[in-house]
């Protein structure tokens, strides 16, 4: 799971945010070591049992649509034929394709200096870019729903809009099925999911940390967080493709979560 792959990160967004340089080191490790970089419909395959993979994979995700991932992004997955997901916020790009003016990076800096608030900082692909990189036949787009809204906390009519919507666009922009959408946030519930069932989705993906097996939940994917340096990916690419230590990783990592949420629960109490 990516997000911003840029120079010179906005500090309140480096947790979002990966070098250029660094990017292309993983992508780089990805393609010397053989690991084959999956489509969705792969991924969706491999889960119901009808693809056999006989060698390591990863499905590389970035969401949101920042116009970086064309700026950066793109040159990289193309040089080493990586194949990847890119979750648009529709009505974001629907803004940004309203706006004159290529793209190039030193537009993207000088426009995000001079804009006021961090939403409008965000500077996000315009349609004929998502083109250009659907193009590629490398880079595969979906929903992040159209406002990027909590989806677990809004209305229903309200939830059922911004899944259709954006769905709806992507498949009128590209001529392509929209048949994946990724959580704002991370944020849901049972009715959201269930609402995203009826509108037609496949697969959806989350922020939970995880790994995908084969007969996985498709409308709960785990993904992996990369905001990493390219020894820690490496790290983490040996740990999340071997089964056993994956398992291991998650078991002490959930013990860990738990043990630190019951610590603030009790430090609470005492506050009280």
């Amino acid at each position: 799971m990516y997000h911003h792959i840029a120079p010179n990160p906005d500090p309140r967004k480096r947790n979002l945010t990966i070098r250029p340089d660094t990017f292309q080191g993983h992508m780089l490790y990805l393609s010397r070591r053989g690991y084959r970089t999956l489509t969705s419909q792969e991924l969706l395959r491999y889960i119901e049992g009808n693809l056999v993979l006989d060698r390591k994979a990863v499905l590389v995700t970035m969401d949101d649509g920042y116009a970086d991932n064309y700026v950066h992004a793109l040159p990289v997955l193309k040089k080493y034929g990586i194949n990847a997901v890119v979750f648009l916020i529709t009505n974001r790009t629907e803004k940004a394709s309203q706006k004159n003016g290529a793209v190039n990076v030193s537009m993207m800096q000088d426009e995000a200096a001079s804009l006021g608030s961090q939403e409008e900082k965000e500077i996000y692909l315009k349609w004929e870019l998502v083109n250009d990189m659907a193009a590629s036949r490398l880079v595969e787009f979906h929903s992040h729903t159209a406002n990027h809204v909590l989806c677990s906390d809004i209305p229903m009519p309200d939830l059922i809009a911004e899944l259709k919507d954006s769905k709806e666009i992507i498949e009128n922009k590209l001529g392509k099925p929209c048949e994946c959408l990724c959580w704002p946030y991370g944020a849901y519930n049972k009715e959201a999911v269930e609402a995203a069932k009826g509108m037609g989705y496949k697969a959806i993906f989350t922020a939970t940390p995880g790994v995908v097996r084969r007969h996985s939940d498709p409308f709960s994917i785990q993904r992996v967080k990369i905001t990493d340096g390219i020894f820690m990916f490496k790290v983490k690419m040996a740990i999340f493709t071997n089964p056993y230590l994956s398992d291991l990783f998650f078991t002490i990592r959930g013990f860990l979560v738990a043990a630190c949420r019951w610590r603030l629960r009790c430090d609470m109490s005492k506050n009280r």
